[in-house]
């Protein structure tokens, strides 16, 4: 069985959480926005070694009933890595929980992101018509027990 990022919790502000979810019983609280205080970066961090380890040129993950296979990614030193993959429009509103698409008059792109920490984004970009270049247009977390890690 693969090791699971699902019982850590992403601090950032205005994460997608379920908060059903058992792990956000009796969790801290942030003092400075009133939203969940994020797991101890030494517990992350070893949960993140493990995944890494044992995900080494990509990861499988199930989000809903979406599964993705996102290829391992680095930076130029190699110290810093994540695993990224562009989605459609269609699994970026299912996965993010939009009604409506984001761009109303423009094209858009979008990614799924598991940084090197086991936090997971997606990332959205837009532009007026195919001449004009990608524009980021920013991001929406989404906690961690939304992910599955598959064998």
């Amino acid at each position: 069985m693969k090791t699971q990022i699902s019982n850590l919790i992403n601090g950032a502000k205005n994460v997608k959480r379920d908060l059903e979810n058992p792990k956000y019983i009796g969790a801290p609280k942030s003092t400075s926005f009133g939203d969940y205080a994020g797991t101890n970066s030494e517990t992350r961090r070893l949960v993140a070694e493990k995944v890494l380890a044992e995900n080494q040129t990509e990861i499988m993950v199930k989000i809903g009933s979406i599964t993705f296979c996102l290829p391992k990614c680095s930076s130029t030193t190699g110290k810093t890595t994540w695993y990224e993959i562009s989605i459609t429009e269609a699994e970026f509103m299912q996965i993010a929980g939009y009604s409506a698409k984001p761009f109303d008059h423009y094209l858009g792109s979008y990614s799924l992101k598991i940084y090197g920490d086991m936090t997971v984004c997606l990332n959205k970009w837009a532009r007026p018509s195919d001449r004009h270049q990608w524009k980021f247009r920013g991001y929406d977390w989404i906690g961690e027990e939304f992910v599955t890690i598959l064998n």
